[in-house]
Order: structure tokens, then sequence, then C-alpha cells
């Protein structure tokens, strides 16, 4: 059995003109056992522990791969908060990407030609968003994902996303129909930003 990855934290502060300021969140860079010049960027579900993104990053470390977890500045879908903060919370997860993968490539260790993406879940509809807003992937695996994350909200027969509709319908006063509206409304910056279109199919 191969070793352990070695794993070291990076801490992603909030910055000037943060647009989502929770502190920051923290990444974690597992090191392969052996020499190794490629890379793979992890992102995680919408909620809960990242059970699912530990094992994806330890066993792509295993295979001889960098590779950067990412934690969440906060679970995506929350129904005590404002759904229109969905917006800017993508939008700063991606700067926070960004610059962590700066940070990163900065040790020297990783080539910045080879780095690849890996995303399950909300961490699949997430990851189209970073594959359309940052050209230095080169391969991307997303499972179970999606491109239109108001339709997802939506129609989705997910416990946990009939859940979050469930309690905004009741928190707000808002029938199904209203709902809707309302969650496309909020999400149209994002809509309209159309990532699928922008994503090299070849990627």
């Amino acid at each position: 059995m191969k070793a352990l990855p070695e794993s070291q934290p990076i801490h992603i502060p909030d910055g000037p003109g943060c647009l989502f300021p929770t502190g920051g969140l923290k990444a974690h860079w597992l090191r392969p056992a052996s020499p190794s010049r490629t890379g793979v960027v992890v992102l995680p579900i919408q909620a809960g522990d990242y059970e699912v993104s530990k094992l994806l990053a330890d066993h792509l470390a295993r295979c001889g791969h960098h590779t950067l977890r990412f934690e969440r500045r906060r679970d995506w879908l929350e129904a005590d908060r404002d759904p229109a903060e969905l917006v800017p919370h993508l939008r700063q997860y991606l700067r926070d990407i960004s610059t962590g993968i700066d940070l990163w490539l900065q040790q020297g260790e990783v080539d910045a030609a080879r780095v690849g993406l890996m995303g399950v879940s909300m961490g699949a509809i997430v990851g189209t968003a970073v594959l359309a807003a940052d050209p230095r992937f080169k391969a991307s695996v997303l499972v179970i994902g999606g491109a239109d994350l108001s339709d997802i909200l939506i129609t989705a027969d997910d416990q946990a996303i009939e859940e979050y509709r469930n309690a905004l319908k009741a928190r707000l006063g808002l029938d199904d129909e209203q709902l809707a509206a309302r969650i496309r409304e909020i999400l149209s910056p994002i809509t309209e930003m159309d990532p699928t279109g922008k994503v090299d199919p070849g990627t």
C-alpha cells in the first residue's frame, strides 16, 4: 500500500474587495510520495463534511499527482440566508480558487501547463464556472453536476435541494411559481455568464 500523501494547508484570506467575507477559506495541498509535476484541483460538494473530496484528493495524490483540495467559505445552500448571496458567493469563490492556484504554483513544484480540475455535485457546477474563468486548466472531470444552477434549484428532486426550496418558500411566503421566478431573477447574472459556452470542449 502506498504511503499516505503529505498534506500542507494553504490559507486564502478575504483580501481587499472581498465580495463574500467570511475570514477566508482553507485549501489542502497533498504532495505525492513520488516526484511529479502534475496537479489536480478538487472542489467539494455543497455542504456537510469533506469526505468525498478527501477521498478523491487522497487517491489522486497516491496515483502521483499534486492535489489542491479546496474547502468552502460556507455551505452553498442555507435556507436562513438570502438566496441572492449565491451570486457574490460564487464570484468570490472563483477569485479564491484563482488565488489559491497562484499560491500553489508559486511554490515551483507543479507544472502550470499540467493542471486539471475535478468536482462532484456542487463542485462540478462550480467547476464549470471555474473552467470558464480560468484558462490554466488542461483537463477536467465533472461528476453529477449541471450548467444551469437556477434550473437545478427549481426542479431537482435531490432531498437537500427539496428541503432548501421548502424552507425558502416557508420563510419568504412564496409558492412554487413565485419561488422559481425569484430564483431565476436572482441567479440571472450567473446564468448570463453562460459558462458552458466558454469552456473548451476538449478540456
